[in-house]
């Protein structure tokens, strides 16, 4: 599915399908995604404060410039996915998977890390 610029501000997306779908430019802020797969999907330039994420699949999915500030990623799985230059301040991550994700210039303050796997995560650069 393409979202591409689309306004989905408090969307609900609980358990969607949404692998590699684009959402490039969106705003999410607020959006549902939790439970949902987003494998290998485009999240590039989004604004999304305060998205709950929890429980979803976000392998391999770019978030590269996005601002994610406040999102709940409580048991996300986002290995191998691409968060460089991604603003992911006062969120929770708890039992989070970070697995090989790309990290360099993630900006990530205030974030709760407890239990989160982070094995070959690249923070190079």
């Amino acid at each position: 599915a393409r979202f591409k610029g689309a306004r989905l501000t408090g969307a609900s997306l609980d358990g969607a399908k949404g692998k590699k779908s684009v959402f490039e430019g969106s705003d999410v802020a607020g959006a549902i995604l939790s439970n949902g797969d987003f494998t290998s999907a485009n999240f590039e330039g989004c604004n999304g404060p305060k998205a709950d994420m929890r429980k979803a699949c976000f392998r391999s999915a770019r978030f590269t410039g996005s601002d994610f500030t406040g999102a709940n990623l409580k048991g996300a799985d986002l290995a191998h996915a691409r968060l460089s230059s991604a603003v992911f301040d006062h969120t929770m991550a708890l039992g989070a998977c970070l697995d090989f994700a790309e990290l360099r210039g993630l900006r990530a303050q205030t974030v709760h890390w407890m239990e989160v796997s982070m094995r070959g995560a690249d923070f190079s650069g």
